[in-house]
This record gives structure tokens, sequence and C-alpha cells, in this order.
């Protein structure tokens, strides 16, 4: 095997020949001719100080902005540390790389080949990231085979491996073919090759001496002696940059006569710079970021106008790309809606600080947005307190002065110490209502990802086994299934669970004055609890609808994977709902009560909630209740205004008092 065919197997190049060399070919045997004269490839394109500049400066901003891999909560967004991917992102991607040179390494590939490879490497057992590995794109070939996308990396140690597309980040720059990015450098290989022939021109300019200065003149014909003499002098004490400006002796009349660069050859300086904005133009980098200065930018008149520009128009498409290829790759698909990797580029556009402070300043004294929606726009998380809307008279809280204050004041005197106990009762009811009702997106999430899950598992398996005609086999399947299935309602459900009952308890903890040290390890305690009895709750209801739904059909003599998949589709329309309202109010008001004994009240009051109660939740407005007893007891009957009757069949110390109920309780 000669030196090309070992080539062409290193590459995996199988139909390249020399008569048909392909660019990655050319590339390994350094053949990349432009008109200019000068070979040009990936590497040697960074020998242009122009092009040096470029990817350096994109490069190295990319590595050194922070990238968080984030978890989402109710309204905002926490750091997910205890996520595989947060180590791998922000810290250390493999036992040899910082996440900064790694980063780095990835986004001087992509600006030079146009592709940059990262190789997913995961656990076996756990399915989770573990490290991240860099890949030459050199060596690195996607190719589709039958609808299915893979990718070909030579090693020099074990040859060739071949990896599926979920194993490889993939970052690609401008493409067309649907497989790999171009490189800009080949694109543009004549701009890039007439830059370094003009800097190759000027260093041999000044370095041989292979323009001259002036002219030497004689009357008459030299000998073979002086003409020998004046070449030795004139090449060992005035030729080349370092010798010039030296006295020089003439001999027998010789004169000298100085001349100018050729006007064709001073030209050069004009072409470098206009190389420089050609090579500029192709990376999108702004002529100020690579320190030339010879024309004014039409960004803007200051430098954070420049800079703001250069982020949003040069520096966002890159990060979107990584963000985007990233959050595939590092998150399960059925994690991928709770969480995701971003950098932070806040401190990147803090240049036009001036002209948004006034902007957030006129719309929150007009009471058109609140500090946490502000918050929210700057990439903060909000603060306790933070949703209330304010006006510029004398920034008392909106929904006070118009409502509250109203109310007051068409209230006797001698009645307002009562009335103002009453109106910060309402005010902290509609207080741990709102934060109940924001939890209610991210705990929906969570449901519908549940069902989801259980869908699928419980299909898949239903139909190979009635498929089979195998039905005893199918209740042996939904106990173990269940039984793995409670592990993972733990995992997601805490979080969401622990994040309303935090947020509620502080809430309730405000309104009797108690210290989070009061508080914080029997609410604790009682979520650890309250997940043990949803999950069970959860899996015996999912269970009996699941083995109910089979024998109906096969009682009927109708197919059962069909009647699942109606089941199913009921589950992901009525019963997500009902399960999300059921258990944030459920939990909500639970946690509140929790914390009011702890802070030391005896006695609770039922208040009707919504806009508009029904007549059972108005029969138990105002009612009383001791901390540790029951509004009502199962076996009683609420008899409404209307007529009817709601039985109830447990005992039932705060609310929900049924399905879709919106009542709060409060310290008597």
């Amino acid at each position: 095997m000669n030196v090309i065919d070992r080539i062409k197997q290193a590459l995996g190049l199988r139909g390249s020949t020399l008569a048909n060399p392909s660019d990655e070919l050319k590339e390994a045997l350094g053949v990349r001719p432009t008109l200019a004269g000068v070979n040009v490839s990936e590497r040697t394109a960074l020998q242009s100080t122009t092009v040096f500049a470029c990817v350096n400066i994109l490069s190295t901003i990319l590595a050194s902005l922070p990238l968080h891999s984030y978890r989402r909560i109710e309204r905002g967004k926490e750091k997910a540390l205890n996520h595989p991917s947060y180590k791998l992102l922000h810290d250390e991607p493999n036992p040899e790389m910082t996440s900064y040179s790694f980063r780095q390494l990835l986004a001087a590939h992509t600006l030079l080949w146009g592709n940059g490879y990262a190789e997913v490497e995961v656990n076996k057992l756990t399915g989770e990231p573990v490290a991240l590995w860099p890949l030459a794109p050199w060596r690195v070939r996607p190719e589709r085979i039958k609808g299915k996308l893979f990718y070909n990396v030579h090693h020099e140690e074990k040859g060739f491996t071949r990896l599926n597309s979920n194993q490889v980040i993939h970052l690609r720059g401008l493409w067309i073919d649907g497989l790999k990015g171009i490189s800009p450098i080949r694109a543009n290989m004549q701009a890039v090759g007439l830059g370094k022939a003009a800097e190759e021109f000027g260093a041999r300019f000044f370095g041989e001496g292979a323009n001259s200065g002036g002219v030497i003149e004689y009357p008459g014909e030299l000998g073979k002696e002086t003409y020998d003499r004046l070449k030795k002098q004139l090449n060992e004490k005035h030729a080349g940059l370092g010798k010039s400006h030296r006295l020089m002796l003439l001999e027998e009349g010789m004169k000298y006569q100085r001349t100018g660069i050729p006007p064709n050859e001073a030209q050069f300086i004009e072409t470098r710079r206009f190389q420089t904005e050609e090579i500029c133009r192709l990376y999108n980098v702004p002529l100020h970021l690579v320190q030339e200065h010879s024309k004014n930018t039409s960004w803007g008149s200051g430098i954070e106008q420049m800079n703001l520009g250069f982020v949003i128009f040069t520096l966002r498409p890159h990060l979107v790309n990584w963000e985007q290829e990233i959050n595939r790759r590092l998150y399960r698909e059925r994690d991928q809606s709770e969480y995701f990797a971003e950098f932070a580029i806040e401190g990147l556009l803090r240049g036009d600080s001036k002209a948004r402070s006034e902007f957030y300043k006129n719309l929150f004294y007009l009471g058109a947005i609140s500090p946490n929606d502000i918050r929210e726009k700057e990439n903060m998380n909000p603060i306790e307190g933070g949703d209330e809307h304010f006006i510029q008279s004398n920034m008392m809280p909106l929904n006070w002065s118009i409502q509250e204050q109203q109310e007051l004041d068409d209230t006797h005197p001698d009645d307002r110490g009562g009335k103002v106990k009453e109106l910060k009762r309402k005010r902290s009811i509609r207080n741990r209502a709102n934060i109940a009702e924001s939890h209610k997106h991210p705990l929906r999430q969570v449901v519908d990802r549940t069902i989801r899950v259980e869908k699928n598992d419980v299909l898949a398996k239903a139909k190979k086994i009635f498929g089979e005609r195998d039905t005893g086999a199918f209740d042996n399947f939904l106990d173990r299934y269940y039984e793995e299935h409670s592990k993972y309602l733990n995992r997601h459900f805490k979080p969401v669970f622990a994040g309303l009952a935090e947020a509620i308890g502080k809430a309730a903890a405000d309104e009797i004055e108690v210290s989070e040290e009061q508080f914080r390890s029997e609410v604790d305690r009682f979520v650890e609890d309250y997940l043990a009895t949803f999950n069970k709750t959860h899996i015996i209801t999912s269970q009996r609808l699941v083995k109910n739904t089979v024998l109906n059909a096969i009682d009927e003599g109708e197919d059962p994977v069909e009647a699942l998949e109606k089941e199913f589709e009921r589950w992901e329309e009525v019963r997500a709902e009902k399960i999300t309202e059921e258990q944030d109010v459920k939990l909500s008001r639970a946690v509140a009560k929790t914390v009011f004994a702890a802070g030391g009240v005896t006695r609770l009051v039922w208040v009707a909630g919504g806009s508009d109660p029904c007549e059972f939740c108005l029969e138990m407005d105002g009612k009383t209740a001791g901390i540790q007893g029951t509004f009502v007891s199962s076996g009683d009957e609420i008899e409404g205004k209307e007529g009817g009757s709601l039985p109830i069949n447990q005992n039932t110390g705060h609310p929900p008092l049924h399905d879709y109920c919106e009542c709060d309780i409060a310290p008597e």
C-alpha cells in the first residue's frame, strides 16, 4: 500500500483519487493553491493576523462566558447544580480539559473548518453524560445510512469507529448539504490567499531588499574588478532592512540617484487594508476589535453601541447554536422541558444601561411592570413581594391604594381596627393564592410528563402482550412497572412540591410573624410524608384505571389496546388538569396550616375562594375549627341554599372541599 492509499484509508476517502481528489485529500496533501500563488488551509490561514484575530476573539469570548445548566422553576430558573451536565459545561468536560479550553477549541474548529465535534461519553447504567471529548474535524466524516446520521471517526490508535448521532455534539457553521458545515477558509480561500500574499510581499519588500530605494549612475563602463567590489560592498553593508541609512562611499565619479516606490508596488498597503476588511466581513467582526481604526464604523458613535452590535449580530448566533446543540444532546428527551443550558451574556449587554434604566423606570412609575418583571428581563430570579405594582404618587401598592384604601375610607372610624385586620387577612390569602397559581405551570408540566411516560410505557407493553394474546402477563407487568415508576414520581414531583411548599411557607410565616427556624423542619417533614401519600395514591389510581379499562374492553369484545389509547387520551385531557388543580390547592393549604400550627395558632377560619364560589363553599365561609380539628367530618352532608347537598367522604381539616375548589384558610 503506497502513501496516498494510506492517507485515503486513514481519512476514509473511498472515492477520492489523484486524478479527481476530494477536498479532504487535497487538505491532507497540503495542496490548496490560490490565484495569488500561496497555499491556503485552515491551519495556514492562521498565519494571517486578521484571521487569527477574528478566530481568537470569537473563540475566547465564547469560552469565557459563564455557561450554566438550569432547571425551570415556577417563574424563572435556578442552577441545576446536581445535574451531571452542570459540571461538564461549567467546570470540567473531561479529566484533561477545563470548560474554557474545551469551548475555545470547539469554537476555533467551527470558525476554521465550519464544524466542531465532541463525543458525548455516557454512563451505560444511567444514561447520563459523564464526559465530553473533542474530536478533530479533519478526522470526522458524517454519513447518512438508510436515513440515519452516523459519524465515522478515525483514531490513530484504534482505527475507525462509527458513532450514532446522539453520541456527538456537532456544531455547524453555514451548511447546505444537511451533513456538515462549510469551511469559511475553503469557501473564501482567494480572499485569505490574497491577504497572505500581501503580507509575504511586504515582508520580502522590507526584509530582503527586493525593491531598490535608488540607483547608482556611472558615466562609463565599470571594469570587472570595480563591479565585483561595488556589488560585494552593497550586499554586505546596505542590503536588508537592518542595514538601511548607512553612509555609502562611491568611487570614480559615481552618483547616487534616489527613487520612490513604484505606484503599483505602493498599493500593497491599501491591498492589505482591504483584505483585513474582507476577512472581518467573512467573520462579521467589527474592524475596531482587530485593531483596525483607519475607518469610522457605522454602528454608532460610541464604543457601547459598537460592542452591543457585536453581541447581537455576531456573537448571539454562535451562542444560540451552542445552546440548542447542547440541549438536545446532554439532556434526555423526557428531561428537556425541565432542564436547559444557557450562556450568561448580561455583562456584555450592559453598554446601553442608561437607556434600559430609563425605559424600566418609566414603565415602573406607571404601574405597568413590577420589580419582578424587570428582574426577569434582566435574567434575575424574582424576589418575595416583587410582584406588586406601584404608582408614583406615594409608592403604595397599587391594589391597596385603589381597593383596600377605599374600603377603609368607607368604614366607620370605630370599626377600622377590625376592617384593617380583615383587609390584611384578604391580602394574605390573595398573596398565597397568587403563589399557588404561579406554581401551576411547572406542576402541570410534571403531571403531563408523568402521564406521557405512563402512556408510552404501558401502551408499548400492551401491544406486545395482547398481540401475543398473553393476557395473564399484563397484570404482572403492571405490578412490576408501577413499583419501579414510584421512583420516577419521587424524583420528578419532589422539586415542584418542595418549591411550592417553600414559597407558601414563607408567605404564611409573614402573616403570623414567625421566623423560618420555627417552621422549616416541620414543613420539610410534612412534604416528605405528603409526597409518599401522593405517590401511593397516584399509583393505585393508575393501576385501577388501566386494569378496569382492559377488563371492560375484553368483556365488550373490544381491542384492549385501542381502549387503553382512548383512556390515556382522557388522562391527558381531563385527569392531568384535575391532578394539577387538586395538588396545587391541597398542598398549599396544608403547608399553610403546618406553618400556622408551628407558629402557635390555635384556631383557623374557612374562607370561600374563587371569583364565583359554589353554594357549598359559601356555606363553609366563616366557619372555624381547632388547628388540629376538622371543619367537616366523613359522613356529613353540606346543605346548599339552592337545595342541593354535598356528601363528605373524608375528614376535612383544610380545603379543597371538592374537585376544583379554590377555598382557603386563615388564622382566626
